[in-house]
């Protein structure tokens, strides 16, 4: 049984993902400008140096906030859905091999991070490709496999039964 790790189905996850972070960043950014307007509007000469140190600690927790979500959730689910996009769009290479080595060690591909695999294929290359670490597969080390790359990265594969 083939099995993708590209549809339309991931790609709409993927969009319902980014928009959710979408939100939390404008809300985020929504209190924080509330935030600054309640201080400017409640502070007075006796309260001003509590306001400003207060609204400083606020607005630097929330500061922090918005980056954490758009470095550590929105860029790779960005990467995810422009590989996913891409990979719908361009032509894939096809591979028959034994799978050598499913060490798990870690790369990055565009922000995408990726198990490493290592396949022998039918003309003897050893060839190195990743498959996104949020995919769950059942490939296991003397697996024979067919595969459909893009870049290096897993885009299908089909464990052949033989």
């Amino acid at each position: 049984m083939k099995i993708s790790l590209v549809s339309e189905q991931t790609i709409g996850k993927l969009l319902r993902q980014k928009k959710g972070f979408v939100g939390l960043i404008v809300g985020l950014v929504i209190f924080l400008l509330g935030w600054i307007a309640l201080v400017f509007l409640l502070q007075n000469r006796n309260t001003m140096v509590l306001w400003i140190v207060l609204g400083s600690f606020i607005a630097s927790v929330l500061g922090i906030g918005i980056l954490f979500v758009s470095v550590s959730f929105l860029r790779p689910t960005q990467a995810r859905l422009k590989f996913q996009r891409k990979s719908q769009s361009h032509r894939l290479t096809a591979c028959k091999g034994l799978i050598v080595e499913n060490r798990g060690a870690l790369c990055t591909y565009e922000g995408i991070q990726c198990h490493i695999i290592k396949v022998k294929a039918e003309d003897e290359r050893v060839l190195a490709l990743g498959i996104p670490v949020n995919e769950k597969t059942e490939l296991k080390e003397g697996q024979r496999v067919s595969l459909s790359y893009l870049d290096n990265i897993i885009v299908s594969y089909e464990v052949d039964n033989e």
